[in-house]
């Protein structure tokens, strides 16, 4: 594992979610694979915002050993419980991270989940997509 580089760049987009404006910056190596995950919740107190710090740390540990797809496919779907308009911070995660992720790995995804969100509106859970 190569050491960090001193200084890194990438992509800071800004989604509306149901806790307010969300920015996740992913840093990226020199063949544009993301390294490093920074997570910001706009305008938070302390608990929301080590919410965010533990989570990018957790995120940018796991890419070190794990395909982007995998991180992705785990904040995908992800809804809370607010009835706020916007994204979930899941899926806000999740919709930063979509450039760098196999579209056929996408489509197949959501898919699922949307089989899984059908299922359960029938009320039977048991036949979710595997």
């Amino acid at each position: 594992m190569k050491p960090r580089p001193e200084t890194l760049s990438g992509p800071r987009p800004r989604y509306k979610t149901k806790c307010g404006w969300f920015y996740v910056t992913i840093n990226c190596d020199d063949s544009d694979k993301p390294i490093e995950i920074i997570l910001a919740l706009g305008k938070t107190g302390t608990c929301a915002r080590a919410w965010c710090q533990s989570t990018g740390e957790l995120l940018t540990d796991f890419l070190k050993t794990s395909k982007v797809e995998r991180v992705w496919k785990h904040f995908y779907g992800v809804e809370c419980v607010n009835n706020a308009e916007g994204l979930s911070c899941q899926n806000a995660i999740a919709k930063a991270l979509e450039s760098y992720v196999d579209p056929e790995f996408i489509e197949k995804v959501k898919n699922k989940v949307a089989e899984q969100r059908e299922a359960q509106a029938k009320g039977n859970i048991n036949e979710t997509a595997e």
